[in-house]
């Protein structure tokens, strides 16, 4: 508790714990043979260490709030949908994630396919103890290999549109899972929100945001939602005069962001008995001659 003495944290009686989870393929990679999101159940695992130790530490194992930011947002949706979260949390912050961010199983299946064959496994042998077997290294290295992987199937998109090739795996998304009343949400008070130019940041800062042309409009449309025509419809009638760019970052941003955080939003307003609320945050950043805005992670 020492090191947090000269805090604003200790000032204002708040204990802060930090949480390491695992990320890529050691974390979030479908494995036969491994549990499954190994990195949501590393998060668990630290709100039980939580509930059990904070007192030690001034704390009150009531009254835990656990937060993310973007992934880790969308970690903390999943966490407060999960039954094992029951009694753990009072509070959650989600801010830029997604409560509709997890991979069907057969979408995780491409991206073990896919991984098995950058770190030479056989398809049939791709399983935990053959990725067991090789080091952490090459793992991270295989990892950085795997973008581009087609993920939309006949019954999903891909939540991520393609930046990323992990996530959680789940069955049903956390917004569905809360909205059916399961998971540890019904007590749970909920801040979520996101940021009013969240696509920015995957456009400006290479110069694709100024570059941007209706193809790529249309693009970003086709792979984030099954009626293209009537998404970028909507989104010409509430901005008329928006550039391309600009249309290209808000469909981007509420495929990634927006729509998964009003959902789970919605759902928990709907079958919780804590409070719900929601921001936009739309400060503009003035980095890079102003155009970077409002973008994920400001």
């Amino acid at each position: 508790a020492s090191l947090y003495d000269g805090t604003a944290f200790a000032r204002d009686g708040v204990v802060l714990v930090t949480v390491n989870y695992r990320l890529g393929i050691a974390g979030f990679l479908d494995l036969p043979g491994a549990p499954r999101n190994r990195g949501l159940l590393d998060v668990l695992a630290a709100l039980r260490w939580v509930r059990e130790n904070i007192a030690a530490f001034g704390g009150d194992p009531d009254r835990v709030t656990l937060f993310g930011q973007s992934a880790g947002a969308t970690l903390t949706g999943a966490a407060i949908a999960a039954p094992q979260a029951t009694g753990l949390v009072r509070r959650a912050i989600v801010q830029s994630g997604s409560g509709l961010g997890a991979f069907t199983p057969e979408q995780a299946a491409r991206v073990r396919e896919a991984a098995a064959a950058a770190l030479g496994i056989a398809p049939e042998a791709a399983d935990a103890e053959a990725f067991d077997a090789l080091p952490d290294a090459a793992l991270v290295e295989a990892a950085g290999r795997l973008g581009g992987i087609d993920l939309r199937t006949a019954t999903a998109f891909d939540p991520l549109i393609g930046l990323s090739p992990f996530s959680l795996v789940m069955e049903e998304q956390p917004a569905d899972a809360v909205a059916a009343g399961r998971g540890a949400a019904a007590g749970i008070d909920l801040l979520i929100g996101v940021n009013s130019e969240e696509g920015n940041l995957y456009l400006v800062p290479s110069g694709a945001h100024a570059a941007s042309t209706a193809a790529d409009v249309r693009t970003a449309a086709e792979v984030s939602h099954p009626d293209p025509d009537r998404l970028l419809a909507a989104y010409r009638a509430e901005h008329p005069e928006a550039a391309y760019g600009q249309v290209r970052s808000a469909v981007m941003g509420d495929a990634l962001f927006g729509a998964g955080s009003w959902a789970l939003a919605g759902a928990h307003a709907e079958r919780s008995a804590g409070a719900t609320y929601g921001y936009l945050f739309d400060w503009r950043s003035p980095a890079l001659g102003g155009e970077l805005g409002a973008t994920h992670t400001v």
